[in-house]
């Protein structure tokens, strides 16, 4: 997470995106570093799209869905952050084809 905090400070948010996967991919049942890149991944995936950057929230809620997903075992309980991430890669699909130009 220190990579994902210096790269996010940087302004290199496709880096702290990088890096808050490989935490969260490191996973350890309670370990701080799994919530943190969570919680960096799903700030990244809002702030992007509150600033119209469909690209870089579709890949920060990508890398937090697929970081769940990789991670999940049989008995895990299941995360809210998947939620989160599932709803809002929906709602930027719906967008995505709302604007679509129609033939």
């Amino acid at each position: 997470m220190r990579r994902s905090d210096q790269a996010f400070h940087d302004g290199d948010l496709r880096a702290a995106i990088f890096h808050a996967r490989k935490a969260a991919l490191s996973f350890i049942p309670g370990a701080d570093h799994v919530q943190q890149a969570y919680e960096r991944l799903e700030a990244i995936g809002r702030g992007a799209e509150a600033q119209g950057d469909e690209e870089l929230a579709r890949i920060a809620w990508e890398a937090l869905r697929v970081a769940v997903l990789q991670t999940n075992y049989p008995g895990r309980p299941s995360t809210a952050a998947y939620e989160r991430a599932e709803e809002s890669l929906e709602r930027l699909r719906r967008a995505r084809e709302h604007d679509a130009p129609r033939r």
